[in-house]
């Protein structure tokens, strides 16, 4: 039974490693540059998780799958609150799939990727996403390489305080 039982927790560590560096390759393999400007680290890349933090998805509940949200619904325009939080989809017309209009997120219980969320120290933020933050850097730009949409990372204490994501989608 005790051979079992260090089998499953085996597997499963793999399983949790092997799923973690996919996403962290994903982003700095598809990475077309960077750079550096005053607390600002500007990637551009053409990752997919720019478009999708949030995972691909036609549901609306299930951007914030881990917490009870307000769904609203405007002509296919989608606003989504929960507590300070909020994001505004549109149901792309070319791929079928929901995109991120725009978004702040400042609750914690909210998770990108099922990973990333508001109050995880710098160190683990940079690790999930293969990155070197030192102490100089206070905000991460991460910007679409193909179409118009920024992901902005604030961190106050070493600590990721508030994430802002914008598109230039017009209404």
């Amino acid at each position: 039974m005790k051979i079992i039982i260090t089998s499953i927790l085996l597997l499963l560590s793999l399983y949790v490693c092997s799923q973690t560096e996919k996403k962290e390759e994903s982003l700095i393999k598809e990475m077309i540059e960077s750079s550096i400007k005053q607390d600002t680290l500007s990637i551009v890349s053409t990752a997919d998780y720019l478009y999708y933090p949030f995972n691909k998805t036609v549901e609306p509940a299930l951007y914030f799958s881990n917490v009870k949200s307000e769904i609203q619904n405007n002509n296919g325009i989608y606003l989504l609150d929960y507590k300070n939080s909020f994001l505004r989809l549109v149901l792309s017309d070319e791929t079928g799939i929901l995109e991120i209009v725009e978004g702040k997120i400042v609750d914690e219980n909210i998770l990108l990727n099922d990973y990333i969320h508001v109050n995880m120290s710098k160190s683990d933020f940079a690790s999930y996403f293969g990155l070197q933050l030192d102490n100089t850097i206070h905000v991460v730009e991460m910007v679409s390489g193909l179409l118009g949409i920024w992901h902005y990372y604030y961190f106050k204490n070493d600590v990721l305080d508030c994430i802002y994501i914008k598109s230039d989608y017009i209404f």
